[in-house]
């Protein structure tokens, strides 16, 4: 009896001494984790497909390795929209913690196709962390959103839907501008912001009051940029004192009601002219060339 309850006790125990580390629950952050590398891996697989179709000369083989990279390829895109559908679970699962922030931030580009599923999500990040050094991506996105133009539809519904959306991404923008603290982020929030003004003010449907209120609020914008983050850099490349000051020396020379710079070539028999010679009169200018 003695041994048949040992072997009993070991049986039970074997299960337990065998199992995979992969049957260990995973944290969200691990699962996150995971699933960034499971993407990375499919686009890492396409990425050296193509440099080995690209470097070998025998025709066939190359054939043969841009055919396995064109489906790696779509694999690869599978992989990813599985793997942002995932991380979304983990974002609404805990919106308010640092992993939850990381897993939208990861899933958000993936929604762009669900665009109410995008702006829920958006909702949250904003709700509980307008204040992130992370919210790059987010301004992107909030800025495109702003700037959409609003299309005609049989009812206005989509119209109406689309102003109110742009003028919300707007109020969110300002409103990172004024409780983000890291630099990077304000500054790309605030130029985000003049960029809003100064589209709308060359759409040509604003009158000449809300015209002139729109290029002082672009104005201001930047010159703000220009004054507080002239040293932040986008990109690692520009910084946005140089962007804003550009901008504004358009709006000085190129802006709506302004004086059209002087321009000087040659019409189509050769003949010099001057844009001035034409004042008063309605002008086309068609810049073109070729490269």
């Amino acid at each position: 009896m003695r041994r048949l309850l040992g072997l009993a006790l070991v049986l039970a125990l074997i299960p337990r001494a065998w199992a995979s580390p992969d049957d260990t629950p995973k944290s969200p952050a691990e699962e996150l984790k995971q699933l960034q590398k499971e993407v990375a891996d499919a686009q890492k697989k396409v990425m050296d497909l193509r440099q080995q179709a690209q470097k070998t000369e025998d025709a066939d083989e190359k054939k043969k390795l841009t055919e396995e990279a064109q489906k790696a390829g779509v694999d690869a895109g599978k992989v990813l929209r599985e793997a942002q559908g995932k991380a979304l679970v983990i974002a609404k699962a805990d919106p308010k913690s640092e992993v939850g922030l990381d897993a939208a931030l990861w899933a958000l580009p993936g929604l762009r196709g669900t665009p109410d599923e995008m702006k829920e999500l958006l909702r949250l990040v904003i709700e509980h962390h307008i204040a992130s050094k992370k919210l790059g991506v987010v301004v992107s996105m909030l800025s495109m959103q702003a700037n959409a133009v609003p299309r005609r539809d049989a009812d206005n519904t989509v119209k109406e839907r689309t102003r109110r959306d742009a003028a919300k991404a707007l109020d969110t923008l300002q409103a990172i501008v004024a409780k983000n603290d890291n630099k990077a982020v304000q500054a790309a929030a605030l130029l985000a912001v003049a960029n809003v003004f100064k589209n709308k003010s060359e759409r040509g449907s604003a009158s000449a009051a809300e015209l002139d209120e729109l290029v002082k609020k672009t104005e201001e914008a930047l010159k703000r940029v220009e004054t507080e983050f002239a040293d932040v850099t986008q990109f690692g490349n520009r910084n946005y004192g140089e962007l804003a000051r550009a901008t504004l020396s358009e709006l000085s020379k190129l802006g709506v009601g302004k004086t059209v710079p002087e321009v000087e070539g040659e019409d189509v028999d050769g003949a010099k002219f001057k844009l001035s010679d034409y004042r008063g009169k309605v002008v086309m200018i068609d810049f073109w060339g070729h490269w």
